[in-house]
C-alpha cells in the first residue's frame, strides 16, 4: 500500500489548520508551522507504507500514530488511509471523545460502545475540577 491515497476528513483538516494557525500567530512566523507540515507529511508516508504498524484503538478499524505532542488518528481503507483527526495530545481527552461522537465513526460502534463513549464524554474529570478551581483563584487575584 505504498502508493495509496490519503483522505483528510473535514474535522481533521480543521484541527490541523487551527494548530498551524496557532503556531504562526504565536511565533509571528511560519517557520514552526512549516516544520510541523513536513513532520506530518513524513509520518503520513510512513503510515501509508506500514498502516498496521501503529497503535490500534478501541474503535473499529481505527489506529493512532503519536508524533510528539500530536497524534494522527486514521482508518485503513482499501486504497490508502482516511485521517479522521489530527490531535494535540496536550488537550483534554474528553474533547476528542466529543469529536468522535460527532463524526461518522459512531456508525460502526456497537450500541454499548456508543453509550460508553457518551458516558465518558459527559462525566466530569479531575482535570475539570482543577481547572475550575484555578480559574476561580485567577479571577480573585485579578480583582
Amino acid at each position: 500500500m505504498a502508493k495509496g491515497a490519503v483522505v483528510w476528513t473535514a474535522t481533521a483538516v480543521k484541527q490541523r489548520r487551527k494548530i498551524l494557525r496557532y503556531w504562526t500567530e504565536r511565533n509571528k512566523s511560519t517557520a514552526y508551522a512549516e516544520k510541523l507540515i513536513k513532520l506530518i507529511n513524513k509520518r503520513i508516508k510512513v503510515i501509508l507504507k506500514h498502516p498496521e504498524s501503529w497503535k490500534q484503538t478501541s474503535y473499529p478499524n481505527t489506529r493512532l500514530s503519536a508524533m510528539g505532542h500530536y497524534s494522527i488518528v486514521y482508518k485503513i481503507a482499501n486504497d490508502g488511509i482516511i485521517v479522521t483527526s489530527f490531535w494535540d495530545n496536550r488537550q483534554e481527552p474528553k474533547k476528542l471523545l466529543k469529536i468522535i461522537l460527532a463524526s461518522d465513526i459512531t456508525d460502526e460502534l456497537m450500541p454499548y460502545q456508543l453509550q460508553e463513549l457518551k458516558n465518558l464524554a459527559n462525566e466530569p474529570s479531575d482535570l475539570d475540577v482543577v481547572n475550575q478551581k484555578d480559574y476561580k483563584k485567577a479571577v480573585k487575584k485579578t480583582r
